[in-house]
């Protein structure tokens, strides 16, 4: 079961701002910008409606070129 805390919520600020700073990365628009697309194709990717930390934290590691 997943709780509403242990889900990505990637209309807010501060969780992608969170997200950025788990994996040491500036807190720009455009880097939040970045992590709602990355979030995106890693939604259809696994062919579900919502991510956990728990999936997308690992994925946007592998993905820290993409952001500044």
């Amino acid at each position: 079961m997943s709780f509403e805390y242990q889900r990505v919520n990637f209309s807010e600020n501060h969780e992608l701002n969170y997200l950025l700073r788990r994996i040491g990365k500036r807190q720009t628009q455009q880097n939040r910008d970045t992590v709602v697309t990355l979030g995106k194709s890693l939604k259809k990717a696994l062919k579900v409606r919502t991510l956990t930390h728990q999936q997308f934290i690992p994925f946007l590691r592998g993905k820290r070129a993409l952001l500044k």
